[in-house]
């Protein structure tokens, strides 16, 4: 892989290759899930699979071993061996393949209950070798893989010859399978497995009813979205993690949104950037919006153009058009919000929340210092520093009064041309 990083936690469609053969494993409703990996990388895996799985009935078993070479493969190959040893007595049924196999959870079925009719007919060994594959060495024929790792389902643990090559567990895949295993080596391997995955994905939304304004080059989508159907996508958007999406959502490009969730019938104007965001149905936002991570707004709101929200809710028909920034805020129903407006949330200690009731008008240009509460129905003056809180329909005005001082503007200019003369009389 030419890669510092274990050739299992490199990613197809943001997902680590081992989270594939995970959840290929889980499918079969394991007891235990033995992982084995490359002493220098057992940590990093652990850390990757304990934190996607967190609730997992199963138990994970992770233990490190010296995969290098072929003096290294057979230690290995005796290393998980111990360690199928150390499992409990009455386990007597093995799956096993090597992770750098991208395999999908339909594989595993079928290589399953095609390896119990031939344990039927043939015995436990023959089973163990040809078809649950034994544990098997660290390499495959295209050449060895030091960040090889073996992801196992173990539902009741094996009996038999365990002992085979990787050659078995290719010859018993293609036996179940039809085809030969997709192994990954290297970052074309990736490539071509990942554009697989993403055409199967494109076709799986067009064919649910998914619209795609440029559906062979334009479109970025993770795997396993669920987006409604009669949903249109523009071209440049890209969609990221356990994003939802609702019907009749149009999302128009470059768009970015990650780990979000939108309502039916939102729209979602050309660059914006939305993570770990939720719009309501009926919302909008952008163009060029930024919704960042706690970010929600409820149905009939709207976030306009150059507006950024972070850990902010804006009620059901509230209004932030243009040109602002609300921080860790709180903007009641039909609230609307001036341009450039700012919540101080932030005094370089502490974060601070500010909290707008339902119809208050903040004026354009208004800074509201946290924490700080403007009451239901407020008028908050343009150009305004509020730093106490504003009652319920009460008006405030927070600006240096206004003094005009009629014909003086000439002398005024001529006063400073003369400034500017003299200075650059001394600077001669």
């Amino acid at each position: 892989m030419q890669s510092d990083i274990p050739l299992a936690l490199h990613t197809i469609a943001e997902l680590p290759i081992i989270s594939y053969n995970v959840n290929a494993a889980l499918t079969l409703k394991s007891s235990q899930i033995l992982i084995t990996a490359a002493k220098e990388h057992v940590e990093a895996v652990q850390q990757v699979v304990q934190k996607a799985y967190p609730h997992e009935a199963c138990s994970f078993i992770f233990i490190g071993v010296d995969a290098s070479g072929q003096v290294g493969e057979e230690v290995a190959r005796r290393q998980r061996q111990r360690a199928l040893d150390a499992l409990a007595e009455d386990i007597t049924e093995v799956v096993e393949w090597p992770s750098n196999w991208y395999i999908t959870r339909e594989a595993v079925d079928t290589l399953v209950s095609r390896g119990r009719e031939k344990l039927q007919k043939e015995g436990a060994e023959c089973y163990s070798i040809n078809v649950a594959a034994g544990s098997g060495m660290s390499v495959s024929k295209a050449g060895p893989h030091p960040s090889w790792a073996t992801a196992g389902f173990w539902r009741k643990a094996l009996q038999g010859n365990s002992q085979s090559s990787s050659g078995h567990f290719c010859e018993a895949y293609d036996e179940a399978i039809g085809k030969p295993p997709t192994i990954i080596t290297n970052r074309w391997d990736l490539r071509e497995v990942e554009h697989r995955l993403r055409v199967s994905e494109l076709k799986r939304h067009l064919q649910s009813g998914v619209t795609f304004r440029d559906s062979d080059h334009g479109t970025h989508l993770s795997a396993g979205l669920h987006i409604g159907r009669d949903t249109v996508i523009g071209v440049g958007v890209q969609i990221y993690g356990k994003t939802v999406i609702g019907r009749n959502v149009s999302i128009e490009g470059p768009t970015v949104i990650k780990d979000s969730v939108i309502g039916d019938n939102c729209r979602i104007g050309a660059f914006s950037h939305l993570d770990r965001a939720t719009l309501a149905s009926g919302s909008g936002v952008g163009p060029f919006a930024r919704m960042r991570a706690g970010a929600a707004i409820d149905s009939g709101a709207y976030i306009g153009n150059f507006v950024e929200l972070k850990g902010a809710h804006v009620g059901q028909g509230g209004n932030v058009c243009h040109l602002s920034y609300l921080g860790d805020a709180d903007v009641g129903e039909r609230a609307n919000i001036g341009a450039g407006t700012i919540t101080c949330n932030y005094n370089g200690v502490a974060k601070n929340r500010t909290t707008i009731a339902a119809d208050a008008f903040i004026g354009s240009n208004s800074t509201l210092v946290a924490p700080v509460t403007v009451g239901q129905g407020a008028l908050i003056a343009a150009g305004s520093v509020v730093t106490t809180d504003v009652p319920a329909d009460a008006l405030a005005l927070g600006r240096s009064r206004q003094t005009t001082l009629e014909h003086r503007a000439n002398a005024t200019r001529e006063k400073l041309r003369a400034q500017e003369e003299q200075k650059k009389s001394q600077l001669g």
